[in-house]
């Protein structure tokens, strides 16, 4: 049976806890303490992930000790034991702040006591993920923040926002340097799903050769170099956003392939016959006027069309200087902070 972790429990009855000790040692790690200061040297030196409680005994009352651990340890629960099934008692410590209570010398005591046991670490566990991936994703907002206080700012906020939630695929348009890749950051984030993925890839950047292999991904042997599989950036984004940035780099022959993807929303990696379905929001950015290379015949209109469902467009610093003092210092408060430990 799997180990769900560490369990303390405090009782002064020894040959009580030698009984736990057999009855949960298949499926957690158990350390018994007979006294108060047992009970706290354990909680320093070994924390344990849950703790087992006896309301009765000779140094201080379950209660007492039970507000000292919620002060101390608030994220680890608590299950009360008793030999008394008084409602009143079970409220006192449910108010304390007790995560569950079980009455020893039931028949089903050490069943009840191990589902118990059971369900509190895994909810445990549970809530640790989700505030460990809900600082991850405070961190990444506040590295990702749009500062300024323009009125271009606030109304380009404003537009991310409304597009919370939207499936559809969304255009981003405007200069080289005004932060194109900061707003798909933005939607991104917003959705506050710390385990959504988010591939940024410069379409320029990548070689006409390789662009198949590196968005679509191949198989060992497919090519000369092929020497393993390689899973496609637009695989790694499932589920989540791939970011494409400077597409209207991209020669009409991959924007052939490229639009195929975004069609079918599946793609086949080189070298195989499987095909894998894709469910990946696109946004793309360019700095260039799509509409006019669409009229030159140099962007395929199909292509346009089909990534051109929502539109953000970025302004450069110079059209908003209201703003210049604010970020300066901004960056000075942070490099302040930085050196100041």
């Amino acid at each position: 049976m799997e180990n769900l972790g560490k369990v303390l429990a405090l009782d002064d009855d020894l040959s009580f806890l030698g009984e736990l000790k057999i009855a949960l040692e298949d499926f957690v790690t158990f350390n018994g303490a007979g006294k108060v200061t047992e009970a706290m040297r354990a909680m320093v030196n070994d924390r344990p992930d849950l703790v087992l409680l006896d309301m009765n005994m000779p140094e201080v009352t379950g209660l007492e000790f039970l507000r000292v651990l919620k002060q101390r340890a608030q994220g680890i629960p608590v299950i009360m034991l008793t030999a008394e099934s008084d409602p009143d008692i079970i409220v006192q410590t449910m108010k304390a702040g007790a995560d569950d209570f079980v009455v020893k010398g039931s028949p089903d005591f050490l069943a009840s006591l191990r589902v118990r046991i059971s369900q509190a670490l895994k909810l445990s566990k549970v809530k640790k993920l989700n505030e460990a991936l809900s600082s991850k994703l405070k961190e990444a907002e506040s590295k990702y923040e749009i500062l300024g206080i323009s009125p271009s700012t606030i109304k380009l906020r404003a537009d991310i926002a409304k597009f919370k939630g939207a499936n559809a695929y969304v255009l981003i348009l405007g200069e080289n340097g005004s932060g194109k890749e900061l707003v798909a950051r933005n939607l991104n984030l917003q959705e506050n799903d710390p385990s959504r993925p988010f591939v940024a890839v410069n379409c320029g950047a990548i070689p006409a050769e390789l662009f198949e292999s590196e968005l679509f991904g191949h198989v060992k042997g497919s090519f000369t170099g092929a020497v393993a599989d390689r899973t496609g950036l637009f695989v790694q984004a499932n589920g989540g956003d791939i970011f494409l940035d400077e597409i209207g780099e991209l020669p009409p022959d991959l924007q052939v392939k490229l639009l195929r993807v975004l069609q079918n929303k599946e793609v086949t990696p080189i070298g195989s016959t499987k095909t894998i379905k894709l469910n990946v929001r696109v946004i793309a950015a360019t700095n260039q006027k799509l509409e006019e290379l669409v009229s030159d015949g140099k962007f395929r209109s199909d292509l346009f069309f089909r990534i051109n469902q929502l539109v953000l467009q970025t302004t450069p610093l110079r059209e908003h200087p209201e703003d210049i003092l604010f970020l300066a210092r901004h960056f000075a408060d942070c490099t302040r902070r930085l050196k100041n430990g």
